[in-house]
């Protein structure tokens, strides 16, 4: 399953005995949270701490996008 998400070009997997690990190298946090996220894969990051981070932050801006409450207007 994770093969058919992740490319060649996006780093290597790594078969381990409770899943995959993907090594990889990425320009920056913002592309590589989004990507993972992107896979509607369950994944843990070992590894940099900064991609946690970003992570944490994306879901923060997500989750208060959709609490907002909007009235609409009655018609």
């Amino acid at each position: 399953q994770v093969q058919s998400r992740v490319s060649r070009q996006i780093g290597t997997l790594e078969a381990v005995e409770d899943g995959v690990i993907l090594h990889c190298y990425a320009d920056g946090l913002e592309w590589m949270a989004r990507f993972l996220i992107g896979t509607s894969l369950r994944f843990s990051v070992i590894k940099p701490p900064e991609l946690r981070d970003k992570l944490r932050e994306i879901a923060r801006i997500i989750y208060n996008m959709t609490r907002e409450e909007h009235d609409a207007p009655d018609t």
